[in-house]
């Protein structure tokens, strides 16, 4: 861990552990997803987190977020071990998926609900400080909360794609255009030394998919009348850089929580 370089509230300390057990959560499942047994990896990923969201001391602004992150570990845990339990018995196996998938989406709900309510804590608490970096992270995060909810919209307006190209490309003009926006606001942030190959990172990945979206839109103006094999590859290669670059932001997000970063 990096040393102490400011002083910082309690509340800080627990939002930071939070967001980088958040982290190490995720990184673990993916590396249970592609497990010999993937069932019973999960089950223990979600196990250590419980045990990680109990060794924190919580403060009286905390509480409710830890009950809802260890709640949800708990009830992880719980579906990957029942699963695993039905799949051993091919008489519960089909019933045990069906409710595996529906517990599945009621987590992903509340770890949404409850991660929401941390973002929300730690933009406070980072609005708190006077710090160069703080000031940057919370504005960086803002603008990648606003990117996340316009790519949605830009992706559910392509599922329609094979049904009505015309159709789709009109529907994505607008998020497009705001999403061009949105990465100019972001090229203007001034990042700190710590998190300049970050800034890059963001603003790189913005333009890139603003150009993309574009070159596709282009092309269905001019008649075409399928996505390019190398659109395809660019927004599957942008997909996948993007859960990198959060995972980076929301760790020198906990850094500067930590007081790890000024």
């Amino acid at each position: 861990m990096a040393p102490i370089l400011i002083e910082v509230s309690d509340d800080a300390t627990v939002l930071a552990e939070l967001l980088r057990i958040g982290v190490a959560s995720l990184q673990n499942q993916l590396a249970a997803n592609d497990s010999p047994d993937p069932l019973g990896q999960s089950a223990e990923v979600w196990r250590g987190a419980l045990a990680a969201f109990d060794a924190i001391v919580p403060t009286p602004d905390t509480l409710e977020l830890i009950a809802a992150n260890r709640e949800i570990a708990r009830d992880y845990a719980a579906a990957f071990d029942r699963y695993a339990g039905d799949l051993q018995d091919s008489e519960t196996a089909e019933e045990g998926l069906d409710e595996f998938l529906a517990e599945n989406d009621r987590l992903a709900e509340a770890a949404s609900d409850a991660d929401a309510l941390l973002q929300s804590q730690a933009l406070d608490e980072l609005d708190s400080r006077d710090t160069r970096s703080a000031a940057y992270v919370a504005a960086l995060t803002r603008e990648e909360m606003a990117s996340s909810d316009l790519l949605v919209e830009i992706f559910t307006a392509l599922d329609r794609f094979e049904i009505d190209p015309l159709g789709t490309v009109i529907a994505m003009r607008a998020p497009v255009a705001s999403l061009g926006d949105l990465g100019r606001v972001v090229a203007e942030l001034t990042p700190p030394p710590a998190a300049e190959l970050l800034h890059r990172r963001h603003v790189d990945l913005i333009v890139d998919y603003e150009a993309t979206f574009a070159n596709l839109i282009e092309s269905v103006e001019a008649g075409g009348a399928d996505i390019s094999l190398a659109v395809l590859e660019d927004l599957q290669t942008l997909s996948a850089e993007a859960p990198e670059l959060n995972v980076d932001r929301t760790l020198f997000m906990a850094a500067v929580l930590a007081g790890e970063v000024i």
